[in-house]
C-alpha cells in the first residue's frame, strides 16, 4: 500500500483470503495457470550496474584494459545479506564481492567488486546473492520462465574490453 493515510478501514476474517495482490504477486507459467504460486518471501536478488559505455548499435558495454570497479545492489527482504559472488565468464566461476550493510530491515545493501580486466575480449559478466538463511539467487534459466514477471532471476550483463582504449599511440 503506497498511502496509509487514505486507509479508511480494516476488515479481519477467519480462513484464507485471495484477492488482487495475491494474484498479481504470484508465480504463474502462462496467463491462464490453474495453480499459481503466491510469493510469500521475497526472494534473493543481486543487480549489477553495467560497467563502461554502451556501443550504440550493439549496445555491447566496452571498458578500459585494468581494474574496473562493478558496483551492485542485493537484497533478500526480511533476511539479511550474507554475501555476494560476482562472475566474469559466464557463471562458470565465482568470486566474493564486497558487501556494506542494509539500508533498513528490508532495504538494499550496496556491493561491489575490483575486476581485473586484464585481456581485451567479449566478458558475460554476473552476479549473484545468498541470504543469511543459505537461499540463493536463481540461476538464469528457461525453466523458471514466469508470465507475470514478478520473480526474474538473473544479473548478467555482455562487455568487452574497448578496442580503441587498447591502441597506443607511436610519435
Amino acid at each position: 500500500m503506497a498511502s496509509v493515510k487514505w486507509l479508511t478501514s480494516i476488515e479481519i476474517t477467519s480462513g484464507g483470503w485471495w484477492g488482487t495482490e495475491m494474484d498479481v504477486y504470484c508465480y504463474r507459467r502462462s496467463r491462464l495457470d490453474p495453480t499459481p504460486l503466491p510469493i510469500e518471501q521475497l526472494p534473493v536478488r543481486a543487480m549489477m550496474a553495467p560497467p563502461g559505455h554502451p556501443d550504440f548499435y550493439s549496445r555491447t558495454r566496452l571498458v578500459a584494459p585494468g581494474v574496473v570497479r562493478v558496483r551492485g545492489k542485493v537484497w533478500a527482504g526480511a533476511v539479511d545479506i550474507d554475501y555476494v559472488e560476482f562472475s566474469s565468464d559466464g557463471a562458470k566461476t565465482w568470486q566474493r564481492a564486497e558487501v556494506g550493510g542494509k539500508s533498513g530491515a528490508f532495504g538494499w545493501a550496496a556491493w561491489h567488486f575490483d575486476w581485473d580486466a586484464k585481456t581485451e575480449g567479449l566478458y558475460v559478466l554476473s552476479c549473484r546473492g545468498v541470504d543469511a538463511a543459505g537461499r540463493t539467487q536463481d540461476p538464469l534459466c528457461d525453466d523458471q520462465f514466469n508470465y507475470t514477471g514478478a520473480h526474474i532471476p538473473g544479473g548478467r550483463e555482455g562487455t568487452r574490453e574497448d578496442p580503441r582504449r587498447t591502441q597506443r599511440r607511436i610519435n
